[in-house]
């Protein structure tokens, strides 16, 4: 196994153990009706924000792929499940022109709270190449929680020639419980 897949390997187990370390969750007033949050590519870094490159799509909320409607499925496993919101959109540049322009991928509150951040990861790191990733590449990037919003998640960008896919998946206090914080917050939480 290549230094480049143990990485990889790593970073799923990684980002797995932060999702499954929080609280379970507990039926809030957004269990039932998750809001859809803006997300947005930007100039600069989480810091130091800068003008939008790209919006995306709205993260949790439902749309259509080639014109036939995506639906939520009803609930079913574990109820100590953490759920998952996703939004996905392919944007027009290479992949190594977004990695290297200092970029930061910013997702915000609700559609009713637009400007209030909830998540962020700044752009940056090796892509990974080979079988399984996309032809100039997959880069992972991490999502880190916005003041206390309790967010985080992980933002995949998979090149190919002059586009690049994102897909962002977040989990939200809404989503956690309402003692929702950091996945360390969580640990700490449980234990009492």
């Amino acid at each position: 196994m290549g230094r480049t897949t143990r990485s990889f390997g790593y970073l799923a187990v990684a980002l797995l153990a932060a999702l499954v370390s929080g609280a379970a969750p507990r039926a809030t007033a957004h269990d039932d009706d998750l809001s859809a949050h803006p997300a947005q590519i930007v100039r600069g870094t989480c810091a130091a924000p800068g003008d939008l490159v790209f919006p995306l799509n709205p993260i949790g909320a439902l749309g259509t792929i080639d014109g036939v409607p995506l639906v939520r499925a009803d609930p079913a496993g574990a109820a100590s499940v953490v759920p998952v919101e996703i939004g996905a959109i392919e944007v027009g540049a290479a992949l190594a022109a977004i990695v290297s322009g200092g970029h930061a991928i910013t997702v915000f509150r609700g559609e009713d709270d637009p400007t209030t951040p909830i998540a962020c990861g700044d752009i940056d790191g090796e892509a990974l190449t080979g079988p399984g990733m996309a032809p100039d590449g997959t880069l992972a990037v991490g999502l880190l929680p916005a003041a206390d919003s309790g967010a985080f998640g992980v933002a995949v960008l998979a090149g190919d020639g002059d586009r690049t896919q994102v897909t962002v998946y977040l989990a939200t206090g809404a989503t956690l419980g309402a003692n929702a914080g950091t996945p360390t917050a969580n640990r700490a939480a449980r234990r009492g």
